[in-house]
């Protein structure tokens, strides 16, 4: 059996340390995802809407005492 090559250890740990350390592209602006997101925000919005008017409206009835 042989003994590593300890030469190639250096080598081996600087590339390890550029690819570890490359830079990333930012994420692309739109994705397949988006149709679905934005569905989901309008709908979130419109569920808020939906609850304020509707304490609105309690708060109107406990004012007339109903």
């Amino acid at each position: 059996m042989q003994a590593p090559d300890c030469r190639l250890l250096p080598l081996l740990a600087v590339a390890l340390l550029l690819v570890g350390c490359g830079g990333r592209e930012p994420p692309p602006e739109e994705s397949a995802f988006d149709p679905l997101t934005n569905t989901l925000d309008r709908a979130e919005a419109v569920e808020d809407l939906s609850l304020e008017r509707k304490q609105q409206l309690e708060q109107r009835l406990r004012e007339d005492g109903g």
